[in-house]
This record gives structure tokens, sequence and C-alpha cells, in this order.
């Protein structure tokens, strides 16, 4: 009888941990609420991407509202895709439009700790010398990180929408973005826009090894984009890729852990 209950608490244990493990992923170097979208040279074949809005960089900060992350800060990342991944960027670059018209709490996450962040421009810089896109997990969401940005969102002013450039409207390059959400996607000409929400931080951009920052949980789907590198940190920076077999695989060990645990209450 004694065996039995054992062996009932162990695999309800497992199906826990296993479930969890199938949830994880490595922690990503960018969470932001997207506002805007500029493709370049245009929406039908884009080597390059502006995403506006309010951002947070891996730094490996200490003393932040989100451990290892900058504070949340309105400006706009600019990325060119590296050679002989257009067809990830573009396929990635959609899913970062749909964001737009996304509630503010809200975001994605890009890259992860091992690959540069980029810089973090301020809202009306010229866009020039663009970042390396960080591929890796393709765009995931996240839960934690989120409600810090959609914090600092609804402390500003103008609720958050500075982080568009000023700018409202519909998306001619993917996406639309909503009435009062203050954003916008195009394509074609790079635009800066200024900015009436909030500091921007433009300036270093971060990246390099991994470190533990701000863990935290939350359902997400990653989509596009090719595996990266592993980070070996326990922390999930707050995001999760969740397997679309983990669920049923959880179930299935959870019922046949509680029939043999019935069977052998049985023979006892």
């Amino acid at each position: 009888m004694r065996f039995s209950n054992v062996l009932a608490g162990a695999l309800a244990l497992g199906t826990v941990l296993g479930a969890a493990e199938a949830g994880a992923s490595a922690p990503v170097g960018v969470w932001v609420k997207v506002k805007k979208v500029v493709l370049e040279p245009n929406a039908t074949a884009p080597t390059k991407i502006q995403i506006h809005g309010a951002a947070m960089l891996y730094d490996k900060s200490t003393n932040t509202t989100y451990l290892g992350y900058s504070e949340p800060a309105f400006g706009f990342l600019y990325y060119a895709c590296p050679s002989g991944q257009e067809k990830t960027c573009v396929s990635e670059w959609a899913d970062v439009e749909k964001n737009i018209t996304a509630t503010d709490d809200v975001c994605i996450g890009l890259g992860d700790q091992t690959l540069p962040t980029g810089t973090l421009r301020a809202p009306n810089a010229t866009p020039v010398n663009p970042d390396d896109y960080p591929i890796s997990m393709g765009v995931v969401g996240g839960f934690a990180p989120c409600q810090v940005i959609e914090k600092f969102l609804g402390s500003q002013p103008d609720g958050g929408s500075g982080g568009a450039g000023g700018s409202a409207g519909a998306s001619s390059g993917g996406a639309a973005g909503s009435a009062g959400a203050g954003g916008a996607s195009s394509g074609g000409a790079s635009s800066g826009g200024a900015s009436s929400g909030g500091a921007s931080s433009g300036g270093a951009s971060s990246g390099g090894a991994t470190a533990s920052g701000g863990a935290s949980s939350g359902g997400a789907t990653a989509s596009g984009g090719s595996s990266g590198g592993g980070d070996d940190s326990d922390d999930d920076g707050g995001c999760t890729v969740s397997g679309g077999r983990s669920a049923p695989f959880a179930w299935l060990l959870g019922a046949l852990g509680a029939a043999l645990a019935f069977a052998l209450r049985r023979r006892s």
C-alpha cells in the first residue's frame, strides 16, 4: 500500500516537472511593445526594419525594475537582416507587425541573451547604420516583462502613444494599427518622428554572455526563426515557448500514473 502511494506521487511529480520543462525556453535579448514598424526598402521584400515602441534591452542591469534589463524607454530598434536569412526575417517581421494592434499588456521578445541586442535609438533619431537582426527562437511572448512595459506606458501623459513617433493610423506594410493604439506600420522610406511620450534611451547597445535576470512565467508561442545558441541560465527571462504536444503528453502521463496507482492499491 505504501509503495503504491510513493509510486503514484513520483509519477505525479514527474508529470508536473515534465510539463514545466516542455514550456521553458532561453531568455530573450529584447522585450518591446510595438507601436509602429517601417520596412525598408519596401514591404514586399524588406531587408531592414525599424521597430518603434517601448523596449527593454538585456544589459545585465542589477538595479532596474526588471532584473537584467534596461528600464523601459521609448525609441526604435533599427535592424538589417543577416545575409541569407531573408526568408526568416520576413516571417518574423510579419509577427512583429502583429503586435501593433495588441493591447499594451502584450509585448514580444526578440533574439536571446547570447546575441547583441542592437541599440534603442531616440524616437527622432536618423535611421542609419542598422544593427544585425538577432535571429534565435523567433518572435516570442512573455508575461512579467510585458507587465513592466505596460506600467511604463500607462505612466506616460499620452498613454504610451509616443512610442510610435506621434503617428497613428493604418499599416501599409502588414498589420493594421488600431485606433487609439498610437501604432502604425509602413513600408518604404525611413522615418523617425518626434515622440511626445516619455524619455527614451538611445545609446549603448548590449548583448554578450548569459546572466540571470527576472524569471517569470507566461504562455506564449514561438513563431518563425531558426533555433539559436543555447543559454545555460536557469532564468527564462519572462518568456515561455509552449510546445504543441506538451499538454496532451502531460495529460496522458498523469492518466497512466493514476491508473497504475489504482491497480496497485487494489492488489494491496
